[in-house]
């Protein structure tokens, strides 16, 4: 009867633990903050290596704020299918642009607000940063 208790024991140990990796990943998964960048490939409909006029183009239903935001630029968000020559000449001297509708949001659990910035090298984008934060 002991060896059989003792089985018993390990084997209630074992699923203990494992329910407990269980919960705590999801925990994790479900609570905490993220942060996912894409520097090759794809990120959701942006591609890396694309210029930015490329971009502004394929994109028009797109809104996006200039960083740092130009003196010369009227207002800081900017409706890529509505904007002025002015508005464009603002998006294309800044290296880092912030996406005002999130299209990156399959990324993030639905709890989550989503951030995301393009990154911009030589007018070709390098990266795009997803940042899945707790709404404040």
């Amino acid at each position: 009867m002991p060896r059989f208790v003792s089985s018993l024991t390990k084997l209630v140990i074992i699923i203990a633990a494992a329910l407990l990796v269980v919960v705590g990943y999801a925990l994790y998964y479900f609570m905490f903050p993220k942060t996912i960048r894409v520097l090759d490939g794809r990120a959701g409909v942006f591609e890396i290596g694309e210029t930015q006029e490329a971009l502004l183009s394929r994109l028009p239903e797109e809104i996006f704020l200039p960083e740092p935001k130009p003196k010369e630029c009227p207002k800081n968000w900017i409706e890529v299918a509505t904007m002025t020559e002015t508005e464009r000449s603002c998006l294309l001297s800044t290296d880092l642009w912030v996406e005002g509708i999130p299209s990156n949001k399959s990324v993030c659990q639905r709890q989550f607000d989503v951030n995301t910035t393009l990154e911009f090298n030589g007018n070709k984008l390098v990266s795009v940063t997803t940042v899945c934060r707790h709404p404040e």
